[in-house]
């Protein structure tokens, strides 16, 4: 560049002190401030690739019933490895959905004329559809108020009571939850194919009330034989020594998910991978 301009016919004459001028501001280095700044936002994103491909490891290591071929994959191809497992595998399993004040600032407008027309109409109908918008946001304390507002026209609506259970649930409440979910139960056991019995057996789990959950459990696994409760049961079993028909549920959840279509069994996989760890670690017989 130098050369060029003392060679141009219509180039300006520089003085020496504007010479010198340019060419420190042509080879001067770069700023330090500007090049730590470059180089810690290299480290940064190279540590947070590194800690999400730690995470999928680990993840697959612990809760994956297929790991021995996908550790394969993460290993080998640590770049794309991790995200083809993140939404093959974990997302499948996780139950992920879209963030709770994502969801309360899209839908905000919404919530707000659910409200309106609830306090204007006054049906059970309306405050379920309030409630069940805030559930959806996550605002527990206002949607167990608005599906109370339904019961107290309706006291055996079945969808207010499922509400108000699952807000309760969600608050901590499990001695407020398990009333309006024995009730569902009384009124018609087989409502949301045993979503209701499920979340019903977790309570008395949390209130530590086990010779009534270990009953609950058996009536369940009659109509349905959900993985979770195939294993809930197994470790009522194990703790009062039942170890042989425990390690018989075990065996049959495991092998209940291997013969489920790979599609369907990619929301449950992980009870394959806790079902195999329980046996490991049951005392012999």
């Amino acid at each position: 560049m130098l050369w060029l301009l003392a060679n141009a016919d219509d180039a300006p004459r520089l003085t020496p002190e504007e010479w010198a001028q340019l060419q420190q501001e042509i080879y001067q280095p770069a700023h330090p401030d500007g090049m730590w700044l470059s180089l810690g936002m290299v480290w940064a994103v190279g540590a947070l690739s590194s800690a999400f491909w730690l995470w999928m490891i680990v993840y697959c290591i612990r809760h994956d019933s297929e790991r021995g071929t996908w550790l394969w994959i993460l290993l080998f191809f640590p770049g794309l490895g991790p995200l083809i497992y993140f939404f093959a595998r974990w997302v499948p399993s996780s139950s992920f959905t879209m963030p709770a004040f994502v969801k309360r600032w899209t839908n905000g407008s919404q919530i707000r004329r659910l409200e309106a027309s609830a306090q204007q109409i006054g049906n059970p109908y309306q405050f379920i559809e309030w409630g069940d918008a805030l559930r959806e946001t996550r605002q527990w304390e206002s949607a167990a108020v608005a599906y109370r507002r339904a019961l107290q026209k309706e006291p055996d609506n079945l969808p207010a009571l499922w509400g108000l259970a699952n807000c309760l649930s969600e608050l901590g409440a499990a001695e407020g939850a398990k009333e309006p979910l024995a009730k569902i139960l009384c009124i018609d056991p087989a409502y949301k194919f045993g979503d209701v019995s499920l979340l019903y057996g977790r309570t008395l789990h949390i209130l530590a009330d086990r010779e009534s959950e270990l009953t609950h459990w058996r009536t369940h696994l009659q109509r349905w034989r959900q993985p979770e409760a195939l294993y809930s049961l197994a470790e009522r079993l194990i703790e009062r020594g039942e170890i042989a028909e425990a390690r018989q549920l075990l065996q049959s959840m495991i092998a209940d998910i291997e013969m489920t279509p790979r599609a369907l069994a990619r929301k449950i996989f992980f009870w394959k991978g806790r079902g195999k760890k329980l046996l490991r670690t049951m005392p012999d017989q």
